[in-house]
C-alpha cells in the first residue's frame, strides 16, 4: 500500500492536486470539480426549475414593497454609486499620466515632470473622494438593507403567527 494513491497525497499534499491519477479519481467520484461548482451539486439536480414568465416575475417584484419607504436614500446611494465607479474610473488615466511622465522623450518629459506634482494631488483627491463618497454609499445601502429585512421579518411573523393551528392565549381553551 506504500505505493498508492492515498499514502502519496498523505505524505507530499502538494503533489495530491498536481497529480493525474487524483484529478481523474476525483472527477469520477465527485464529478466535474472546478472553483465554481458545488461538491453535492447532485443533490440539487431533483429540484424543478421555475418557469420565468410575468407570474414568477410579479412574484419576484412584490418584495420591492418592502423597499418603498427608502426610495429617497435608494436614489441617494445610486448617485454616490454611480459617483464613486465614476472616480475609480479616473484611477487609470492617471495612473497613465504619471507613467507617461517617467517613460516620455526629452521635451515630453520635461512639461509631464513639471505636472507630475499637480497629477499625484489629483490621484490623492480622487482616492479621498473615492473614500468618502463609498463610506457613505456603504451606509446608506446597508442601513436600507437592515431596515427592509426588518420589516420583512415583521411581516413574516405576524403572518405566521396570524395563522398558527395552535389556540391562543384569548382562546376559550385558555380561559379556564
Amino acid at each position: 500500500m506504500a505505493g498508492s494513491w492515498v499514502t502519496r497525497a498523505c505524505s507530499f499534499p502538494e503533489q495530491r492536486w498536481l497529480s493525474p491519477s487524483f484529478a481523474a479519481r476525483a472527477t469520477i467520484q465527485y464529478g466535474r470539480m472546478n472553483m465554481a461548482s458545488r461538491r453535492n451539486a447532485r443533490a440539487f439536480d431533483d429540484a424543478p426549475r421555475p418557469k420565468l414568465d410575468r407570474a414568477t416575475l410579479r412574484k419576484a417584484t412584490r418584495v420591492f414593497r418592502y423597499l418603498k419607504p427608502y426610495r429617497l436614500a435608494f436614489a441617494v446611494g445610486l448617485l454616490l454609486l454611480f459617483v464613486t465607479t465614476g472616480l475609480s474610473l479616473l484611477f487609470p488615466l492617471l495612473l497613465g499620466q504619471l507613467v507617461d511622465a517617467a517613460r516620455g522623450d526629452a521635451g515630453a518629459q520635461s512639461e509631464l515632470l513639471t505636472r507630475i506634482d499637480e497629477v499625484a494631488l489629483t490621484l490623492l483627491v480622487v482616492f479621498a473622494a473615492q473614500a468618502f463618497f463609498g463610506f457613505f454609499r456603504i451606509y446608506l445601502f446597508s442601513s436600507i438593507t437592515e431596515g427592509m429585512l426588518a420589516r420583512l421579518r415583521t411581516d413574516s411573523y405576524s403572518h405566521f403567527a396570524g395563522s398558527c393551528p395552535w389556540p391562543s392565549s384569548r382562546s376559550a381553551v385558555w380561559a379556564s
